[in-house]
């Protein structure tokens, strides 16, 4: 096994720049996602690791060693792509042993190597299968058990859950995890869906046009977004963000939408009239019968089983509110919500960091 270490690490194809001074230690042993949407340079960032696209600055070392001018077969490290990339003519069994038989490994050793890692996956009924006799999770364990089977130091993961259906996503992320935990196996996995990032990794880097925008353990992430890009980005549904501008009177501290002051739980390190985005995830608003309690005008009900999603409106804000339980709301309806203090957070509208609160013993 080895650690993985990331020191600004750049990328440009001609003068357009894709990766930006990229920093990052990942520790032996260690799940690290890499999250963001379509563009943002994660999948790019991997292939650079992997010594599949080379690195225009900085520096990239695996266990120690600077590999940036090393090949990509000489790293030591195993990639699971997202299209699985099978040889089609092949079994299971010789799939998975094919970068061994180019290592020249005995017979021997392939079948042990082989039948163990079979055995880790649930795939030893299918050695003498071809890919096209097997499910698209089959096919993904398969590609796993390939790479199981070169003993590396480095696992790294390209979206290989993309391409399977809903239920069996959810399935093999568990599996995966498990996988990982049980191996030891230092792991990058690059990923657009934050829930796999959030559920599987042991830490998340969340990528903004080449630039890192957060890495944090996933509730830190979540709990504490250093921006606005990760407030938006982090959560599903999205966090609510209303942008105003900070008020300061006899009734304490707040942010006026508009007309409609919103309190703060705090003092804010900032001037009265600065523009500020007050944000408050949906799930962390409650229909309160407080007579400070904020009227929402209900626009839309989903239904999703395990809660609702209602949006709504506060004056021109838009809002979501995740109800558990399946309470009868209906559109036009007014429900009176309230939010706990510590549930608030409040971002620089000109710069998008995050602004801290000391808090006090106001009710929100």
């Amino acid at each position: 096994m080895a650690d993985v270490e990331i020191a600004h690490i750049s990328k440009s194809y001609a003068a357009h720049p894709v990766i930006r001074d990229v920093s990052l230690k990942v520790a032996d042993g260690e799940f690290i996602a890499l999250v963001g949407a379509s563009g943002c340079g994660k999948s790019t960032l991997l292939r650079m690791i992997a010594g599949l696209e080379t690195i225009t600055s900085g520096t990239l070392s695996i266990g120690g060693r600077v590999v940036n001018d090393v090949p990509s077969k000489d790293r030591d490290i195993a990639m699971v792509f997202q299209n699985y990339a099978l040889y089609p003519h092949l079994t299971v069994a010789e799939n998975m042993g094919f970068s061994l038989k180019l290592r020249g490994a005995s017979k021997e050793q392939m079948t042990r190597e082989i039948g163990q890692a079979a055995q880790v996956l649930g795939l030893s009924d299918y050695l003498d299968r071809y890919p096209r006799q097997l499910s698209g999770g089959q096919r993904q364990r398969v590609a796993m058990g390939r790479a199981i089977v070169r003993k590396p130091q480095v696992f790294l993961f390209d979206e290989p859950l993309s391409n399977l259906d809903a239920q069996l996503r959810v399935q093999m992320r568990v599996e995966v995890k498990t996988l990982q935990q049980r191996l030891g196996t230092t792991s990058i996995y690059v990923t657009h869906d934050q829930m796999e990032a959030m559920t599987m990794s042991d830490r998340i880097v969340i990528l903004n046009a080449g630039r890192v925008e957060q890495i944090g353990a996933p509730l830190e992430v979540y709990d504490r977004p250093a921006n606005l890009f990760v407030a938006a980005f982090i959560g599903s549904p999205a966090m609510n963000l209303l942008r105003g501008r900070l008020v300061d009177g006899p009734q304490g501290h707040g942010v006026d939408l508009g007309g409609l002051i919103l309190p703060l739980p705090g003092r804010v390190s900032a001037e009265a009239g600065r523009a500020v985005v007050f944000g408050i995830r949906p799930e962390r608003l409650v229909v309160s019968t407080a007579e400070d309690a904020l009227s929402m005008t209900v626009d839309l009900v989903e239904a999703t089983g395990a809660e609702l999603h209602v949006h709504g409106h506060l004056g021109d804000h838009k809002l979501i509110l995740a109800m558990p339980g399946r309470r009868l709301v209906r559109s036009g309806d007014l429900l009176p919500i309230a939010a706990e203090p510590a549930d608030i957070h409040l971002f620089d509208a000109a710069s998008g960091q995050r602004l801290d609160l000391q808090r006090e013993s106001v009710r929100a």
